[in-house]
């Protein structure tokens, strides 16, 4: 009689989980969204007086710190990377809460304005810019959560 040779042992992939860095890609999508947002919020109308609109741009206003702003932010969540690291999601937050405090100022400062002949309004890229940072802020809170969330447990 021959022996029946043993099966073969299975070998099986490791199972993916949720943990790791991976958790952190719609919060890094989202944050880039929010700065390309803010970006754009940067040279839409900040204020309309009747057929006049001033860009956040224009004559080196505010929309230019904005502007810089939102791409400090973008290359910041871009050069991380797949990090686990805490202080890319701390810078994104300061950030951005420049940029909501810029905004808000901006939107005092307009609200405020009167003019001769038109009522002067604040134009929908001030509140794209405002939205954008807010959220841009909030994502952040959530990178630093998530990223804390990923820590193993000691």
């Amino acid at each position: 009689m021959t022996a029946i040779p043993p099966p073969a042992p299975v070998v099986s992939a490791p199972a993916v989980t949720a943990r790791g860095p991976s958790r952190l890609r719609g919060v890094r999508l989202g944050a880039l969204g929010a700065s390309a947002a803010l970006a754009v919020g940067a040279f839409l109308p900040w204020a309309v007086a009747g057929p006049f609109e001033k860009a956040g741009v224009d004559d080196g206003s505010d929309g230019v710190i904005t502007l810089i702003l939102a791409l400090a932010s973008a290359a910041v969540v871009l050069l991380s990377g797949r990090s686990r690291r805490l202080w890319p999601w701390i810078t994104v937050l300061v950030l951005a809460v420049l940029a909501v405090l810029v905004c808000i100022v901006d939107v005092a400062d307009v609200s405020g304005t009167e003019a001769p002949l038109f009522r002067v309004s604040v134009g929908g890229g001030l509140w794209l810019s405002l939205a954008a940072s807010v959220a841009l802020s909030g994502l952040a809170v959530a990178g630093m959560a998530r990223r804390r969330a990923d820590q193993p447990a000691s």
